[in-house]
């Protein structure tokens, strides 16, 4: 099936066109029409003619019929009734004993079925997401990494009705910590202008002073990395404890990160690294294992459950985010995928994000500098490392199964807009998919998208569950999401506070602040702009008769990387993330010169080096 990025990207909306008003061409005067038109909007202004406003939602709302799974783990309830006044749940209960007030709009839900809405609790909000994530069931996004003051007023201007989108809770710029080491030189390189919704932080004092700034902004949660040592951490956590703010993120250290007090963890990577005989984390540490997942220690695993069970430490596994080309559900979620991002109405979505989305299905993370990139095309695997990289995928879901079964909590979230590798709000029933997939119960899942994921952030007072006092997001669907995970698709209605939502697509969407970053331009997971170096050698003379095979080096390299001599692309082989070696062929040694070598990287993101000089002297 292919797709015409270009058609879409060339898409638009006329809007604001100017029109010329009509004239009478004989007396060269305005036509009398447009005098007529003129007063009537006069007399609109004034009277209040000409066509009547959209009425006003009720104040009420009465659903009832429906089977209710509202949750909290209670059992599913036939025949239940919702009474909604303004954007909050006043009452539950059977559908033949709850009254409604006069005025209240009453819907019939016999033989469908009440979920709470939806929350992708792993998302980094980018400007283009809002419809799509509403057009799933998604009425709540936990965002986990953007500038502060921006994702900060997009959130509150969809709380105050300015814009279409989830509801927003964010931790603003996550902190990380570093040093002067060469590692964290060249991290700090490598983002560039991403780099602006990431505060780093060097000492104890830093780490407290980053927290105490994010708090007083307003955030909503605190994200961290893994580079922070214990004590930063620790910090931190301090800090968004006063405040009744949970703290999440990456660790590759997850029994030191418990023992700080932290809150959730995000990917399995670092349960993985975690879990691993001293060797192999010796061998990760070196860059030189494929897929940590694949070598994880079953007694390691059996004790860090404990503590993580223990300590209420939540995990996000991220099982369709992390291992996507692997899973049973891969063929289906491709095709998928690919219906979706022909709909027409879908044009704004960029087109290196809807590259970056489907090439997940043949690529996959890696943990190995030997094989260069971060996220290989599978044919650029060798057997051996396909077989390891399916294996990992296959302990990370035992491990998944395992922590939930012995009483660990899961949130559920997508990594959304995180190198836009997943569709908004489709990401979240294919992750459940695949949680089912697992061995996860349809109930266990919902709950990981709602009640847990509510819990966690510490905002169950306001959503994950449909009780009194609660918002009114909820979700009707046509066919019960507790015989069949997948039924949650099959979406009748949403409503998010107390409203319901227009689950279509607009092609003209937009938001009037846009994202200063431009973070949906960029993504770890795209592919680099390469950077040259130097050449080896760097000179040959005019006329030579032979071809001249050169090493380049520098960084950022990949397995399509090619190179250019003069505009010409020329036979090119990978060595490694810093090195390519190609051949220049002695016919372009005509004259003398300084001629441009460039790299090129493939879409989605790549990009063009600057170029390096090749001489060719007089002979």
């Amino acid at each position: 099936m292919s797709i015409d990025f270009g058609t879409w990207s060339q898409l638009t909306v006329r809007k604001g066109s100017k029109v010329k008003p009509r004239t009478n061409r004989k007396a060269n005067i305005p036509d009398p029409a447009i005098f007529a038109s003129i007063a009537l909007s006069l007399l609109t202004l004034v009277y209040g003619l000409g066509n009547p406003a959209e009425p006003a939602p009720p104040d009420s709302i009465l659903i009832r019929g429906a089977t209710l799974i509202d949750g909290t783990g209670a059992a599913a309830t036939p025949n239940s009734a919702i009474l909604i006044e303004k954007n909050k749940i006043v009452a539950v209960g059977p559908a033949d004993e709850l009254k409604a007030p006069a005025g209240t709009e009453v819907v019939d839900a016999t033989g469908k079925f009440i979920i709470p809405g939806l929350i992708d609790a792993h998302v980094h909000y980018r400007e283009w997401l809002g419809e799509v994530f509403l057009a799933h069931g998604v009425t709540s996004v936990i965002d986990l990494g953007n500038l502060t003051e921006w994702v900060i007023a997009v959130r509150d201007a969809i709380n105050k009705g300015k814009m279409r989108g989830p509801r927003i809770f964010t931790s603003g710029n996550f902190l990380d910590g570093g040093d002067k080491t060469e590692a964290f030189t060249n991290f700090v390189t490598r983002v560039k202008r991403s780099g602006r919704h990431k505060t780093f932080v060097k000492t104890v004092e830093e780490a407290q002073q980053a927290a105490r700034e994010l708090i007083a902004q307003g955030v909503d949660t605190i994200k961290v990395y893994q580079h922070l040592t214990p004590e930063q951490l620790r910090a931190i956590i301090q800090e968004a404890r006063k405040h009744n703010l949970a703290v999440v993120g990456h660790s590759d250290t997850v029994q030191e990160s418990v023992r700080q007090g932290i809150n959730g963890i995000t990917h399995l990577w670092g349960v993985s690294a975690s879990t691993l005989p001293p060797e192999k984390h010796a061998a990760y540490l070196k860059g030189e294992l494929a897929s940590p997942y694949a070598h994880m220690d079953p007694v390691r695993v059996d004790e860090l459950i404990a503590m993580l069970v223990r300590n209420n430490v939540y995990i996000n596994p991220l099982l369709e985010h992390e291992h996507k080309a692997f899973t049973g559900w891969a063929e289906r979620h491709e095709q998928e995928d690919h219906l979706f991002l022909q709909r027409p109405e879908l044009a704004y979505i960029p087109v290196n994000a809807r590259l970056g989305m489907l090439s997940m299905y043949y690529r996959v993370r890696n943990y190995a500098r030997r094989l260069g990139e971060n996220f290989p095309r599978l044919e650029t695997l060798s057997a051996a490392d396909r077989e390891e990289f399916q294996k990992g995928y296959q302990i990370a879901q035992e491990f998944t199964r395992k922590f939930v079964a012995r009483g660990g909590k899961l949130f559920l979230g997508t990594d959304t807009g995180g190198g836009a590798k997943e569709i908004p709000g489709l990401a979240v029933p294919q992750e459940m998919e695949v949680l089912a997939e697992t061995g996860l119960s349809p109930a266990q899942i919902l709950e990981a998208a709602t009640k847990n994921n509510a819990q966690l952030f510490r905002i169950a007072d306001k959503v994950g569950t449909l009780e009194p006092g609660k918002l009114a997001d909820l979700i009707i669907l046509s066919a019960d999401p507790l015989a069949d995970i997948s039924n949650v698709r099959k979406i009748d209605k949403v409503m998010k506070d107390g409203q319901w939502v227009d689950t279509s697509y607009h092609p003209d969407y937009s938001i009037p602040i846009p994202d200063p970053t431009r973070m949906h331009l960029e993504s770890s997971s795209y592919y680099p702009v390469p950077v040259i170096h130097e050449l080896k050698p760097p000179v040959t003379v005019e006329g030579s008769l032979e071809d001249v095979t050169i090493t380049i080096y520098g960084t950022s390299f990949m397995r399509g990387s090619e190179v250019r001599f003069n505009g010409i692309g020329i036979e090119s082989r990978f060595v490694d993330n810093k090195r390519l070696e190609a051949v220049i062929p002695a016919s372009l040694f005509s004259r003398v010169g300084t001629f441009p070598v460039e790299v090129v990287n493939p879409p989605p993101g790549g990009g063009v080096s600057e170029w390096y000089g090749f001489i060719v002297k007089y002979r």
